[in-house]
């Protein structure tokens, strides 16, 4: 993985939320995407809304579990993000 992320990177790491948050501060992004399941918007939603300095983002949210790993979510994904005018210049955080 690149050391100095920037557009194109995928962030996973020890400290993945320092790096993914300084990467949201520098705004270099036309839109923002949080892809989200029932479990990860209860657990992990309100932690990443206090930590980031807006609330200009959209949600996507799909079914937990291993059953909502399949093409047709893939396809439902796909779908929200063109409708709602996904780019090139998008972050999505999943």
């Amino acid at each position: 993985m690149n050391d100095s992320p920037g557009r194109n990177s995928v962030i996973i790491s020890q400290n993945s939320w320092e790096r993914c948050k300084g990467l949201l501060e520098q705004g270099n992004y036309s839109s923002l995407f949080l892809l989200v399941d029932h479990n990860t918007e209860k657990d992990c939603l309100p932690y990443f809304k206090s930590k980031i300095q807006t609330d200009n983002f959209l949600i996507i949210r799909v079914d937990p579990g291993e059953k909502s790993k399949n093409l047709e979510t893939a396809q439902y994904v796909w779908n929200e993000m063109l409708g709602l005018g996904i780019d090139r210049h998008s972050a999505i955080i999943c």
